[in-house]
């Protein structure tokens, strides 16, 4: 088992619980906004959705690092 889950790149699942995974929690925020946006515009695609989420998990991790 690679990740917590098949989409979960995690190297060392074992080592961390999947609700403290940065990477599950952009997942789960992905799949989220992919079902806020579902509701709300027809044409949004799970890739964009997951295209969405990607780049605003990118935007919070570097305003936490203060790059």
């Amino acid at each position: 088992m690679k990740g917590h889950d098949g989409l979960c790149p995690s190297p060392n699942p074992q080592l961390i619980k999947k609700e403290n995974c940065a990477y599950c929690r952009i997942i789960e925020d992905t799949k989220q906004h992919y079902q806020d946006k579902r509701t709300h515009n027809k044409e949004k695609t799970y890739d964009h959705g997951f295209n969405d989420g990607w780049d605003a998990a990118i935007d919070k991790l570097q305003q936490l690092k203060g790059l």
